[in-house]
Parts: structure tokens; C-alpha cells; sequence
């Protein structure tokens, strides 16, 4: 495996050498280069080495991306609305860029209490339930009032 590595860097080398220009690497060779990085870190740090790595567009990396993600967090959170902001059209270094900031703000505790749909004191469908119950609770006191006034008009 090492000297499949070493020769696809020297082909690599070589090809840069006599282009002097990275972006007319395939995608193949682009996102197999970089697969070879597995860190964040080293990734970014490809991409600011030089000014065509940083040329280079999102979508060539997408698969490395990916992976990247895929190894850090659990592959659920990849379609969260929060996550890929543009649906399935999110790019994976976005969707990387969003799910490590909600987990910074959860290391760092700056998260929010939301109210959930569970109960909702405003929404049509309480205020109808809660309708509903008073117009019970009205049928049962209507009832009981007037068989307590029955059973009291019988004995007088």
C-alpha cells in the first residue's frame, strides 16, 4: 500500500510539475490525495498550503468531507435542518462547519431552552382540547346540579 502511495506521488509531482496547476487534477486523483488526511486540521491545512488547493472548489473535496464527518459525528445529524442548511444540495465541509459549531456551543454551554410542540398554551389544537374540556366539565356540573335539584325538589 506504502509504494502505491509513493508512486501515485511521484505521478502527483510530477504532473504539478509540469502544469504548475492543481485544479486540472481529476477529482479522482484530487480527493484521493487528500483521503490520505485524517484531520480537520491537516485538511484545512492542504487547502491554505497554496493558492490552487485554496482555488479548489468545495465540491472536489465532498467525498473527503464526508468521511471526515462521518468519523467525528453520527451520520443522523447530516440532514438536521441545522446541519445542511440546503437540504441534500448542502456541501459536506458545510455541513461539517454547522455540526462542529453546535458542538462548541454545547462544550461551551451556550445553548438555549426551546419549548417543544409537545405543549403549546397558544396553539388551536390546545385551546380546542381546552374548550372541549370546560364544555365537559359545564355538561357534568349541568348534570349533577340538576339531580341534586331533582332528588331535592322530591323530597319537599
Amino acid at each position: 500500500m506504502k509504494n502505491l502511495f509513493y508512486f501515485f506521488l511521484i505521478i502527483l509531482g510530477y504532473h504539478i510539475r509540469m502544469t504548475n496547476d492543481w485544479s486540472l487534477l481529476p477529482n479522482v486523483l484530487l480527493s484521493r490525495a487528500a483521503s490520505w488526511l485524517d484531520s480537520t486540521n491537516s485538511i484545512i491545512a492542504l487547502t491554505l498550503s497554496c493558492k490552487a488547493w485554496n482555488a479548489t472548489p468545495s465540491s472536489r473535496l465532498d467525498a473527503v468531507w464526508k468521511n471526515l464527518y462521518l468519523a467525528d459525528f453520527e451520520s443522523e445529524s447530516s440532514t438536521n435542518p441545522i446541519v445542511a442548511v440546503d437540504g441534500d444540495q448542502t456541501l459536506w465541509n458545510q455541513r461539517y462547519k454547522a455540526r462542529k459549531r453546535v458542538e462548541n456551543n454545547w462544550q461551551n454551554g451556550n445553548v438555549q431552552a426551546r419549548a417543544t410542540h409537545e405543549f403549546d398554551p397558544f396553539s388551536k389544537l390546545w385551546v380546542r382540547q381546552k374548550l372541549w374540556v370546560r364544555q365537559a366539565f359545564l355538561i357534568i356540573v349541568l348534570i349533577v346540579a340538576h339531580r341534586l335539584y331533582a332528588s331535592w325538589s322530591s323530597e319537599t
